[in-house]
């Protein structure tokens, strides 16, 4: 009888160790539930942003784009990436308390994003100061953000065990490097579809591999 009692407690090994992986699963399902959405995010906003610069002297006259219009467009996709992302991490961590270590991780992780973005504009000027012309600059700063973006993606798969962030980060940083030795502004339409495109496969595999999760599930 007084087995019979500890067993039906709701304290005993078993049952907390059968809860606490069912709130595993839910965190980890929550957590991947949101990469769909997010790389579809950062794939819309990199092919929009990088069309618009590029149609500033992409096409025929008629075609083009003004320069503040185009650069306030690749701004406001960014933008709109940064805050949409902010929101689905916020309602995939609902109700979890991370651990300190988890905590860690993901507060340099976090704000390493804008510290690089930060090191690399205070680059360009200091390489603009030092004679940097602006037809190297439009070559700089968008090869530079992906190559970043790109390493950040490769951490990011490294550090959480996720091996589709790491291919398609290589993908990114790859695109990156091969924008340099493409004149301008073929560049930036390059960017567009390489760099751009491989958020979109990501969301496409990831999106397939959660639906077919679930009905495992």
């Amino acid at each position: 009888m007084q087995t019979r009692r500890m067993t039906n407690n709701a304290t005993d090994p078993a049952t907390m160790y059968a809860l606490i992986e069912d709130q595993q699963r839910d965190i980890a399902a929550r957590q991947a539930a949101i990469v769909p959405p997010m790389t579809l995010t950062w794939g819309l906003a990199w092919l929009t942003g990088f069309l618009a610069l590029w149609l500033v002297d992409g096409l025929s006259p008629a075609f083009a784009l003004p320069v503040p219009i185009a650069i306030g467009l690749f701004v406001a996709a960014n933008a709109a990436g940064v805050a949409i992302s902010a929101i689905l991490g916020v309602r995939s961590n609902r109700g979890y308390r991370p651990s300190r270590k988890d905590t860690f991780t993901g507060i340099v992780y976090g704000n390493t994003w804008p510290v690089g973005i930060v090191a690399i504009l205070l680059m360009g000027w200091g390489l603009s100061i030092q004679g940097m012309s602006g037809e190297i600059a439009g070559h700089f700063y968008p090869a530079s953000v992906v190559v970043f973006a790109g390493i950040m993606y490769i951490t990011a798969g490294a550090v959480w065990q996720a091996t589709p962030c790491v291919v398609v980060g290589a993908v990114i940083v790859a695109a990156g490097v091969a924008s340099t030795f493409i004149p301008a502004p073929g560049h930036l339409l390059f960017l567009a579809i390489a760099a751009g495109g491989a958020f979109l496969v990501l969301a496409a595999v990831s999106l397939r591999w959660t639906r077919k999760n679930a009905v495992l599930a």
